[in-house]
């Protein structure tokens, strides 16, 4: 049977979202530890990598953390590279109570691919967890293709 990503995740959230119910209505989820389920999503699946209205958006959609992306414009500006970008992405966060729960490295460029072999990519990472670091978190996902 060939399934396309959105029939999966439409099969993943109809299992997954009616166990969550019924474990919280059945006070399973009471206990000392228990963690309640988050849900967020990346901003390019919002609409656009790199966009801080999408932060925004999902609050709207009721989400309750969003995964932006480190992005390299063609103009050569640093976008999250540039600490006066990434105040702007806390306080849009701060103001619409949704957690940067992650960073992903968007399009790096021919210049930095393949990640692997490449010896610029290395500047690449460290730009990346000093960008994580800034924005509060400590997941970051890297492209290896």
């Amino acid at each position: 049977m060939d399934m396309n990503r959105r029939d999966f995740v439409t099969l993943a959230a109809a299992a997954v979202v009616p166990a969550h119910l019924a474990a919280q209505t059945s006070g399973a989820q009471t206990g000392a530890g228990a963690l309640p389920l988050k849900i967020g999503m990346t901003d390019w699946n919002l609409g656009r990598r790199g966009d801080i209205t999408k932060i925004a958006l999902a609050r709207e959609i009721g989400l309750d953390g969003i995964q932006v992306s480190l992005i390299f414009p063609d103009d050569g500006s640093l976008h999250l590279r540039d600490p006066k970008i990434q105040a702007q992405f806390e306080q849009a966060a701060l103001e619409n109570g949704i957690q940067i729960c992650s960073l992903a490295i968007g399009d790096p460029g021919k210049s930095r691919l393949p990640l692997h072999t490449n010896p610029a990519a290395a500047i690449l990472l460290v730009e990346a967890v000093e960008v994580a670091r800034s924005l509060g978190t400590n997941n970051i996902l890297m492209p290896i293709l």
